[in-house]
């Protein structure tokens, strides 16, 4: 396949132009799909097999070109980046100015628009991402939970209610990640709506989508403070190296190219693959979190740790709900528990066995290489 490459010039940001002839599409899973891979469509965008899309040996993201500008999308990310400069403090035992934290989130940093003017966090915890979690306001027992969950920790009230710093700053953080992760969702939605009669629209969409989850890429060329960047720590935790990320990606570029040729069963193919390996990194932070809280002698690490915890579920609690009501209300019920005492080893094995059952692990789209038993959480 012979493919010209064009380095143009544009406002704000640098695009790699493409022409190419045929589009390979992917046939196998995505736990299975090789690292490299080959993945063409024109339009603007072009992944190549073999290019160096590693900083320090893991993938930056740099495979998926978009055709659209995303600048104030990719730099949602780092709104977070410098909440966490805030925040993360409480680690150490440090006080945490929670109201300059609270202005980052209000006010907004990075998220700049055409125009010149700011786009805060708050303002993406619009109807858009909340409608993206099953059951709504009745399950979360509020209206705007996804915020509500931020301002709980960002307030001291709440699910964050007599907690440590730290354990507020867990909810703060992975409260942030799931309004990130509402707007990819919200966005592949839009993406699929359009993807049968206005390819241009499924485009942008997918652009979009991909700016929120791999965030901009630092000096050395890594994606941190980003929901790739997550899963990157995720992979590396469990000595799996790029077998999340890498057919994320792939799921991503693959879709893109669909959603052009208005090839409707391959983009929701791959855009339901992009939705499980996200799902996998909220699912993996609140087993592997929950097993930590079982395992420490400290209550100010176990604090901190269920409520890391409880704030992953969060994230993929209307997805249980929706095929398993009984096991979500038994996690939600365990994760709230206080961290003055240890959790129970059968309230952490109902856990496991509840974000197992076939059904979530079904709904989820859970790779194998990442589901975590309680017989090997030790």
């Amino acid at each position: 396949m012979n493919v010209a490459l064009v380095r143009a010039s544009m406002p704000g940001r640098m695009v790699l132009i493409a022409t190419a002839v045929g589009l390979l599409v992917l046939g196998c899973r995505g736990e299975d799909r090789p690292a490299n891979v080959e993945v063409i469509g024109g339009g603007g965008f072009v992944s190549i097999s073999g290019a160096d899309d590693t900083a320090g040996g893991v993938p930056t993201g740099i495979r998926y070109t978009g055709a659209t500008n995303q600048d104030a999308t990719l730099a949602a990310a780092l709104d977070l980046r410098d909440m966490r400069a805030v925040i993360n403090v409480a680690i150490d035992g440090r006080p945490v100015d929670w109201g300059r934290a609270t202005q980052f989130y209000e006010a907004g940093r990075n998220q700049r628009a055409a125009d010149g003017s700011l786009r805060s966090l708050a303002s993406l915890a619009d109807a858009g991402a909340h409608d993206q979690f099953p059951g709504g306001d009745g399950l979360y027992g509020r209206s705007a939970f996804i915020d509500g969950l931020i301002r709980d920790g960002l307030t001291g009230t709440g699910l964050a209610q007599g907690r440590s710093d730290s354990a507020r700053r867990a909810l703060v953080d992975r409260g942030v990640q799931m309004l990130i992760y509402g707007r990819v969702l919200h966005a592949l939605s839009r993406a699929e709506a359009a993807g049968a009669s206005d390819p241009g629209t499924a485009g942008a969409a997918m652009d979009e989508a991909w700016a929120y989850v791999a965030g901009p890429a630092d000096a050395d060329g890594a994606r941190l403070t980003s929901l790739l960047g997550a899963g990157i720590n995720l992979e590396s935790a469990a000595s799996l190296p790029g077998r999340l990320t890498r057919p994320l990606e792939a799921a991503f570029i693959t879709g893109r190219a669909a959603a052009e040729k208005q090839d409707t069963a391959t983009l929701h193919r791959y855009t339901k693959e992009a939705r499980g390996a996200l799902a996998t990194i909220f699912y993996t932070g609140t087993l592997r979190s929950l097993a930590q809280a079982e395992a420490t002698t400290r209550a100010d690490l176990r604090d901190a740790q269920l409520a890391d915890a409880l704030a992953s579920f969060q994230s993929i609690r209307g997805a249980v709900a929706a095929v398993s009501a009984g096991g979500a209300a038994r996690i939600e019920a365990v994760l709230e528990q206080p961290g003055d005492r240890t959790p129970p080893e059968a309230d952490v094995i109902a856990v496991y066995q509840a974000l197992n059952d076939p059904a979530v692990i079904e709904v989820l789209g859970i790779p194998s290489a990442f589901r975590l038993t309680a017989e090997a959480r030790r």
